[in-house]
């Protein structure tokens, strides 16, 4: 895949509310809890694990690697490789942010 379309400012834009989430849902768990709080954990949880996709898709951008150590996904048995990890998420989360180009955008619906 070719990421010379991609909008990273985009990507940042994204970022930023995700992270802002994130915090406030951290500080939340942090006090004791009066009430039941699977749902805000599980939340904090789905938001650490977009933050780290875009994270290793910026990162891979400028050819670093964000995660460079087995993640709890991996299996123990499997061998792990950073740079095909970064590849792979780059790859998949790369796709909402690359730009069609001008002749697609032509091409498409509800276009001038």
């Amino acid at each position: 895949m070719s990421f010379t379309s991609l909008s990273r400012s985009a990507v940042r834009a994204d970022l930023v509310p995700l992270v802002v989430e994130s915090r406030r849902l951290a500080r939340l768990l942090r006090r004791p809890f009066t009430r039941p709080m699977g749902e805000e954990q599980r939340a904090k949880a789905r938001l650490a694990r977009r933050i780290t996709e875009l994270s290793v898709l910026l990162a891979y951008l400028r050819g670093k690697l964000h995660v460079s150590s087995r993640t709890a996904t991996c299996p123990k048995d499997a061998t792990f490789d950073a740079m095909v990890y970064a590849r792979t998420i780059a790859e998949a989360v790369a796709v909402v942010y690359t730009r069609a180009p001008a002749s697609e955008a032509a091409a498409l619906p509800g276009s001038p």
